[in-house]
């Protein structure tokens, strides 16, 4: 008798056991991703060339740019490059079709019909 009176206030002791209440994890991951706002800034970028040309480079977005030269500027998309960013534009500065090839600080100005490509660097 005893000892069915031991196994069943053992029983009653661990079933009151998973009856309390679960208290809240304080090292839980928090799962809310926050809110993903800010602004893409513009850079300008200015350049002297060995044709005496300082172009100057405004980046629109990821995949066009603003150059200008003499006072005049043109919008110029990305294009394929195998190294560095590569920029083309049908009409241009000139009123001629061109591109800007930039590798870090050096770039090659060309636009068909004006002559030789124009070699930069970073001011």
């Amino acid at each position: 008798m005893k000892a069915l009176l031991i196994t069943g206030l053992a029983a009653l002791a661990l079933a009151g056991c998973n009856s309390l209440p679960q208290l809240p994890h304080k090292n839980k991951p928090n799962t809310q991703q926050p809110n993903h706002t800010h602004q893409h800034t513009q850079t300008t970028q200015k350049f002297v060339c060995n044709n005496d040309a300082e172009p100057v480079v405004r980046r629109i977005n990821e995949d066009q740019i603003e150059l200008i030269v003499d006072g005049q500027g043109t919008l110029m998309s990305a294009a394929v490059s195998g190294s560095g960013e590569r920029y083309v534009s049908k009409t241009g500065v000139y009123g001629k079709g061109g591109e800007w090839h930039q590798k870090g600080t050096e770039a090659i100005f060309t636009y068909h019909d004006v002559g030789s490509p124009a070699t930069c660097r970073l001011k």
